[in-house]
């Protein structure tokens, strides 16, 4: 009885399995044939009509507005300092720490950011996002679409080693830009 159980859990394992695959080629599939080529055609749409396009990259400068903090002030406050560690003594190191962890933080406050580049950013991110992972599901399918050599077809399988090293390229390139752009 425990060997048409092994047997039986084996025969479900070998059709999910193909299920899968099925499932896999199926979406790999629909990808190359239908949505890379409707991709193509709404990003090319997209650099053509959008804020993307941009021929004057001097209309993406924001006026530089950084507060400089004042010399007068940094002064005095060094002079204060410098007067309260003679008055307080060692006692008062710890909490002269504490205020020195204050003065670390920049006296100007914060930068804005500049909101155009910030927009397109924040277009271009999700596009990259979803890119890569449509080729991974791509990468997939063509590992698991990799013929044997023992089959003698070593032309079809340099192909595809060669196809697969694009693309391993390109998802390398996708990851830089998503790294830089966090940057």
């Amino acid at each position: 009885m425990k060997a048409f159980d092994n047997t039986l859990d084996i025969c479900i394992l070998w059709i999910l399995n193909c299920i899968s695959s099925l499932l896999m080629l199926r979406i790999a599939e629909e990808l190359v044939s239908t949505r890379f080529p409707e991709k193509i055609v709404e990003l090319s749409d997209l650099l053509k009509f959008s804020d993307l396009n941009v021929s004057d990259l001097i209309s993406l400068r924001v006026e530089l507005d950084i507060p400089v903090p004042d010399p007068k002030k940094d002064e005095e406050r060094r002079k204060k300092q410098e007067k309260e560690e003679k008055d307080a003594g060692k006692e008062e190191k710890s909490s002269k720490k504490k205020s020195d962890d204050e003065e670390k933080a920049p006296p100007c406050g914060p930068i804005c950011h500049n909101e155009k580049i910030t927009a397109l950013l924040n277009r271009v991110k999700p596009e990259i996002q979803g890119t890569k992972e449509k080729l991974n599901i791509i990468s997939l399918w063509l590992q698991l679409l990799v013929p044997r050599i023992e089959d003698g077809n070593n032309f079809g399988v340099a192909v595809q080693e060669k196809v697969y090293e694009l693309l391993t390229a390109s998802r390398t390139k996708l990851e830089g830009f998503q790294t830089h752009i966090g940057k």
